[in-house]
């Protein structure tokens, strides 16, 4: 079951999406500033983080810059009444996946959601390879082969990652 993280320091707007998303199958975590954000997001570990940008503590571009970094796989939509051009820029540039401006649609707010969670579905999915016997991780660069870690050299496991990559490619010989 997908987590959600709601960071949002408005009670009636965190209950209302908290509901929606429980009511949709999700689990749910909520906080209220950005020092309590970076604290869940480190110990519940979210798949969607609703970040809301005003925040009391930190504000929402900071904490976003943070978790962008230690997180890369998170979802991010920012929630704000901030809907000036800029603002959504640098919530991009800050590493915000999408946007939504208040008020919302809740549905078009979950919409966006499931969307996230089936891009990084499929991203995860292409990190994945088994053929026969032998599975690869090519996020975690680990190999497995008949159930059993295969330890790889850098070198060794880049060039498996090249040779799982170019699957079913056909090069040209040189003339």
């Amino acid at each position: 079951m997908p987590r959600v993280l709601i960071v949002d320091d408005e009670p009636t707007i965190v209950m209302a999406v908290r509901d929606e998303l429980r009511f949709e199958g999700f689990e749910v975590d909520a906080a209220a500033s950005g020092p309590e954000a970076l604290a869940k997001a480190r110990t519940t570990h979210p798949d969607v983080l609703l970040l809301d940008l005003m925040l009391p503590g930190m504000n929402g571009f900071d904490v976003c810059r943070q978790l962008r970094s230690e997180r890369p796989d998170l979802w991010i939509i920012g929630l704000t009444v901030r809907s000036q051009e800029a603002d959504r820029v640098t919530g991009f540039e800050v590493g915000a996946d999408d946007y939504v401006t208040k008020p919302f649609s809740l549905r078009e707010l979950i919409g966006r959601i499931k969307v996230g969670l089936r891009r990084r579905n499929d991203v995860d999915a292409a990190r994945h390879y088994t053929f026969g016997d032998v599975a690869v991780d090519l996020r975690a660069h680990q190999v497995w082969k008949g159930g059993v870690q295969v330890e790889l050299t850098r070198k060794e496991f880049e060039i498996l990652a090249l040779l799982i990559r170019k699957a079913g490619e056909v090069a040209q010989a040189p003339a």
